[in-house]
């Protein structure tokens, strides 16, 4: 266990003493709706390739679809004759909220499948509303499917994050109180630099507001940005941290990402630390006024799944004993007995995924190194959040991971936010 909470900082930041081995390069690669894994509402079909980066010719047969549905399939022969090192298809736009592309490829003696997953965005805008809740103005967010909200005056984290109604975070909203070792207690999602505590924190200058942010494809996601305008911390007075938290209409995935810059006069070298506090046990007491699951148990577990660094499967149960993981690969969360479950989808080697929980705890971290002269910023690699009634193929989530963001300017603001 910890002492407090610079104990448990230490651990999360701490780095790992597992190697992870460069992984296979294969030299097939499949690409669908151009690289880009949202597919607008005007969209009829979506083009997928497969490309042999090594030019062989191939010889055999190719057939593409989408996985565990009834549809249409396109299939494809080819012939050592034809000398073809890549091939093409035309497929209906996705029409479920996630939808996955399955090819097959028989070629010579190699039988390989590859995976795509695209998420169809729906034309209605993302809803941002603004409303007082416990004497707090909050923020919200909601495009259709995911719904977040976010009090600044309450604490610079995002405090809600519901996914068709069901809520992932565990918050201590509106109160200050106690949790495990936690104190004060404040969950959520949130966003700080290394030698800040939640008190540290609370003294500081925070606001939010209706950011609108176009990605590398082109995708216009909106949502809220929370800044921390730090003016009091000896060491970092002067410093902006602007934390993003980002949805796309009618998609079931959340991006968040931290930018940061510094005016402190002085070198910044620091690690910026990332807190996801996850309601698993809320979900699983809230599970037992439903029907029970097939096993006959009252309640659902939740896990983690990830992998180790030789590739094999790894699952560990949340919300039990006390564990600390540090494996870091292709962290997904879900519960025994139930549909839904959250795959994070990032670039590992900056964002440093870690988990530590106990019976009353299950916070997930992402640490991040920050190298900064004065007058500098820093944005970090986007962290996806991706939501599914079942865990999706990892390398189908590869084009999601390889999604950047521009640096962002003021002018992304968004004007005129409905009020309740």
């Amino acid at each position: 266990g910890f002492d407090d909470w610079k104990e448990f900082r230490a651990f999360a930041l701490k780095l790992t003493d597992l190697e992870t081995p460069p992984q296979p390069v294969r030299h097939m690669e499949l690409t669908a709706n151009e690289g880009n894994p949202f597919v607008p509402s005007n969209v009829k079909e979506v083009t997928v390739a497969l490309h042999d980066v090594k030019q062989n010719v191939w010889e055999g047969e190719l057939s593409v679809s989408y996985a565990d549905e009834i549809g249409t399939t396109a299939q494809r022969e080819l012939s050592a004759d034809e000398e073809v090192a890549e091939a093409s298809f035309a497929l209906p736009s996705p029409s479920s909220p996630c939808s996955v592309i399955q090819l097959d490829a028989r070629l010579g003696p190699q039988q390989e499948t590859y995976y795509s997953a695209l998420f169809p965005v729906s034309s209605v805008p993302v809803r941002c509303t603004t409303y007082t809740e416990s004497e707090y103005l909050v923020y919200e967010a909601d495009n259709g499917m995911i719904r977040i909200s976010a009090a600044a005056d309450y604490y610079p984290a995002l405090r809600s994050l519901a996914v068709q109604g069901k809520e992932w975070l565990a918050s201590g909203f509106p109160e200050y109180g106690i949790r495990s070792w936690w104190n004060p207690w404040i969950g959520g999602l949130t966003d700080q630099i290394d030698d800040l505590s939640p008190t540290s924190v609370r003294k500081e200058e925070h606001s939010a507001s209706f950011v609108s942010v176009t990605d590398d494809k082109g995708n216009v996601w909106s949502g809220i940005r929370i800044r921390q305008s730090i003016q009091q911390h000896e060491v970092y007075k002067g410093t902006i941290l602007d934390s993003y938290y980002l949805l796309l209409p009618g998609a079931p995935v959340l991006a968040f990402m931290t930018d940061i810059r510094q005016s402190t006069g002085a070198y910044l070298e620091k690690t910026a630390l990332s807190e996801m506090f996850l309601r698993f046990d809320e979900l699983r007491s809230s599970s037992e006024h439903c029907e029970p699951a097939a096993s006959g148990k009252s309640g659902d577990a939740g896990w983690l799944r990830t992998f180790a660094p030789d590739g094999k499967v790894l699952r560990y149960a949340i919300g039990k004993d006390e564990l600390n993981v540090r494996e870091s690969k292709d962290y997904g969360f879900g519960f025994d007995g139930r549909a839904g479950v959250m795959q994070i989808v990032t670039d590992e080697t900056v964002n440093r995924p870690s988990l530590y929980t106990n019976k009353d705890i299950c916070c997930l971290s992402f640490s991040r190194n920050v190298r900064l002269p004065h007058g500098n910023a820093f944005q970090s690699a986007p962290v996806f959040f991706v939501f599914s009634d079942a865990l999706l193929p990892t390398e189908g989530l590869e084009a999601v991971r390889r999604l950047s963001f521009p640096p962002i300017l003021e002018s992304n603001d968004i004007e005129g936010a409905q009020t309740e």
